[in-house]
């Protein structure tokens, strides 16, 4: 789920349209606003699902999330790192971190493809 998807979302469900960036729906969401709760807690589940079937089918080390998203995720990194169901094998362990390059991150890494 992109920035974009989670902005129509919480557009869905009657935020208004100042608060419609994902920065300003994770901040809603902090000060106790129900619907960008529900907006956030699907983003959540859907990221958490996507990153637990890449670590079983790949078990990366780490996992870098980057993008529009990862602005104003740092407090949702304990749910998406929920430990027991991202364990493909008993000693494994993956770090899940937020990227330094924000929305920069597709674009650059792309540009690495071709240099």
């Amino acid at each position: 789920m992109a920035a974009p998807a989670i902005v129509q979302a919480a557009g869905r469900l009657g935020l208004p349209a100042s608060a419609l960036g994902v920065e300003a729906i994770f901040q809603a969401e902090q000060a106790g606003d129900a619907r960008a709760a529900a907006v956030v807690d699907a983003f959540l589940a859907h990221l958490h699902t996507g990153i637990g079937n890449y670590i079983n089918i790949y078990a990366p080390d780490l996992i870098v999330i980057g993008g529009g998203v990862s602005k104003g995720m740092r407090p949702y990194l304990d749910r998406i790192a929920v430990v027991e169901a991202l364990k493909p094998f008993k000693r494994y362990e993956v770090a899940i971190v937020l990227s330094e390059l924000d929305e920069h991150a597709g674009i650059l890494g792309c540009a690495a493809l071709f240099h």
